[in-house]
């Protein structure tokens, strides 16, 4: 008997348009709950015409191309193929960033090691994630030889300086955290076993990869669709709850295979990221959410696609771009709902000025995973360290305030807690949008 659960579905990113990826190892599967990859045929009827009778006369085939959507439960390294997909670029370290190295917490006071110094195994750099800093932020170490050696990130001009930092040295040792002002941040540890992707728009930002997708129904048949592109991906999560996300596709060329299916493969099957590993940063606030969502979403001028002499799709040229992300919150007081809504400033007057804030971070991540073999923590790790854990991270060009951000009329319901959405828009910018992707697993 056919069933779905024997279906698969896998792409490859080929090396250019027309190039189709034939190598089964190439290919990366994935579990999905729902979803199809189709032929879109364009049949053509023949225009009612005069002395022509009461029946439609003819119907021809007049073009071809290919589309699906698919919903499924994100894993961290398929996740970041799709995104580096749908966003056109992708930068991958051999190392897995450890944001829960020092506890789940943040770090807002001064933190001293002296008596007991956080000792790492091996020469690491650090990074740290900046959400708050009205000050400066020094971290004390010492390298290899037990020479002193520091990081130093400065507030910016007439704003917090915030995102993300990579230490220039290698850290063997953490001595102390000092704070000038007000300051929240974490110090990730990096870990080797694991892959780091850090993903963001190509410099080109009408560039996207073409994909070979391969779809197998049952695996009665197989239907190849090449020069396949992401044109879009979203992103949803809700407290306790798995994230969740859909995908949609949009290609060039099909063709099908009836013959007997014998591939056999195993799906990304990854640790999934759960709400209850997760946070919202705004402004240097935590949010109190409830859910939410993140889309991209790339437009194709389809209908100028065609051109005379083919029966297929050009290019899939991208004609532009959109990306937004929504937060729905608890609601403790007016402050937030009164920005977003009449004045950013300090006013309560109505103003023409919308909120521009690129100073969030969104994070999720799956259960912990033993940290590996190689991990670079000693016997004395802190005690609040935590094994490392699959993780994303989605925030914005921090420095550059290219978001923009509104929220809906308050609804109330008898028996609910009143609750905010907040919604935010990537604008342009260099580098609008930036997500960090943690695979362990």
């Amino acid at each position: 008997m056919a069933t779905a659960e024997k279906s698969l579905l896998g792409f490859a990113e080929q090396g250019g348009k027309g190039s189709e990826v034939t190598d089964d190892a190439n290919f990366k599967y994935i579990y999905f709950t729902e979803g199809t990859m189709g032929v879109n045929n364009i049949n053509l009827p023949l225009d009612p015409e005069i002395g022509g009778g009461a029946m439609l006369r003819n119907i021809v085939r007049a073009g071809v191309s290919t589309a699906g959507q698919i919903a499924f439960i994100p894993r961290p390294k398929t996740l970041a193929s799709m995104m580096a997909g749908v966003l056109g670029q992708a930068a991958v370290q051999s190392y897995g960033i450890n944001w829960d190295a020092f506890g789940p917490g943040w770090i807002t006071t001064n933190q001293d090691y002296s008596n007991n110094p956080v000792t790492l195994t091996t020469s690491n750099r650090i990074e740290v994630l900046v959400v708050q800093n009205t000050g400066s932020i020094t971290i004390n170490g010492k390298n290899d030889s037990d020479g002193a050696i520091l990081m130093q990130i400065p507030s910016g001009s007439g704003q917090p300086k915030l995102g993300t930092f990579t230490s220039s040295v290698d850290f063997k040792k953490i001595v102390n955290v000092t704070i000038s002002g007000s300051a929240k941040l974490k110090i990730g540890i990096r870990e080797t076993g694991a892959t780091t992707y850090q993903l963001s728009l190509n410099s080109d930002q009408f560039s996207l990869s073409y994909y070979t997708v391969r779809f197998l129904p049952g695996k009665i048949w197989r239907e190849t669709f090449v020069d396949t592109r992401f044109i879009a991906l979203g992103l949803e999560w809700a407290a306790s709850q798995f994230m969740r996300g859909t995908l949609t596709m949009l290609g060039r060329s099909p063709k099908i295979d009836t013959g007997s299916q014998s591939l056999s493969v195993t799906p990304d099957n990854g640790n999934p990221f759960v709400g209850v590993s997760g946070f919202v940063e705004f402004g240097g606030t935590s949010l109190k959410t409830v859910a939410g969502n993140f889309a991209i979403q790339n437009q194709v001028a389809m209908d100028e696609e065609y051109v005379i002499g083919s029966y297929y799709p050009e290019s899939l040229d991208i004609v532009s771009r959109t990306a937004a992300i929504n937060f729905i919150t608890k609601v403790d007081d007016a402050d937030l709902y009164k920005k977003l809504t009449y004045n950013p400033g300090a006013s309560n007057e109505w103003s023409e000025q919308i909120m521009r804030d690129g100073n969030f971070v969104f994070s999720m991540a799956s259960e912990p995973r033993s940290a590996p073999s190689t991990s670079p923590f000693s016997a004395n790790a802190p005690s609040g360290y935590q094994n490392l854990r699959n993780r994303i991270l989605i925030y914005a060009n921090m420095d550059a305030n290219k978001m923009a951000w509104t929220a809906t009329p308050i609804g109330l319901r008898a028996q609910r807690q009143i609750t905010m959405q907040m919604s935010g828009l990537f604008l342009a910018d260099a580098d609008p949008i930036r997500v960090q992707i943690v695979t362990v697993d």
